[in-house]
């Protein structure tokens, strides 16, 4: 049987029809965040649910502003009548 794709689904899409069986199913890259590994399902008669959700990552930037900031707060800290403190 050849294989058969579909176009990606928007978020809480629901698809009829499917035959049963075997099933791969990707995952789209979405900026920001891990999705999640493509994997294997198999589809039986009746209702079948799949449910998977996304990992939100920090940008790089976020975290590299957010180290400067904390420097920022440790050198004001450290300040002892005007002299800086390393």
């Amino acid at each position: 049987m050849a294989e058969r794709r579909r176009a990606w689904q928007n978020t809480f899409t629901t698809l009829k029809h499917l035959p049963l069986g075997a099933h791969t199913i990707d995952y789209a890259p979405v900026t920001d965040y891990t999705a999640p590994p493509s994997e294997s399902i198999s589809l039986v008669s009746g209702a079948n649910s799949l449910t998977r959700s996304y990992t939100a990552v920090r940008p790089a930037y976020a975290v590299v502003k957010k180290l400067l900031r904390r420097r920022r707060h440790a050198l004001h800290d450290s300040r002892s009548d005007g002299v800086l403190m390393a």
